[in-house]
């Protein structure tokens, strides 16, 4: 999925993830890069409402890592912004019908062999965001 997006508002938001989960085949880890309030949680908390997951969805920016599981898929949603050094967990390569988002994947020295799909968000006006989708094959 190697593609470019111009996102005007919440509703492409909600069409561009509907396609996204199109893309899934697991495991499958998604690296979110953008400024803050670049829109990686929200876009995060539409993809997983698309998957089915009906609790709240939230940054988890001081916890580092929030979980979630629908059926038999487990989904880490993982938060690198405030962290110096990286858990080793997030190094290691995830195994069956695993969903993993890092936001502030770029905190990552070469993350990119540590991911499938990086989703790279830049603000343009309020809100305008443009998205760049780049996969990568491990």
């Amino acid at each position: 999925m190697n593609s470019e997006y111009i996102l005007n508002n919440l509703e492409d938001l909600d069409l561009f993830t509907q396609d996204l989960v199109k893309e899934i085949s697991y495991p499958l880890t998604i690296g979110l890069i953008g400024d803050l309030g670049a829109g990686k949680t929200t876009l995060t908390t539409y993809l997983l409402s698309k998957l089915g997951v009906e609790e709240s969805i939230s940054s988890p920016t001081y916890v580092l890592e929030n979980q979630y599981k629908i059926d038999d898929i487990q989904i880490e949603h993982w938060d690198l912004y405030r962290l110096t050094t990286l858990p080793f967990e997030i190094m290691e390569e995830p195994v069956g019908k695993v969903l993993r988002i890092i936001e502030w994947v770029n905190k990552i020295p070469n993350h990119e062999k540590y991911i499938d799909l990086e989703i790279n968000i830049t603000i343009e006006d309020d809100d305008v965001r443009s998205v760049v989708c780049k996969s990568f094959s491990k």
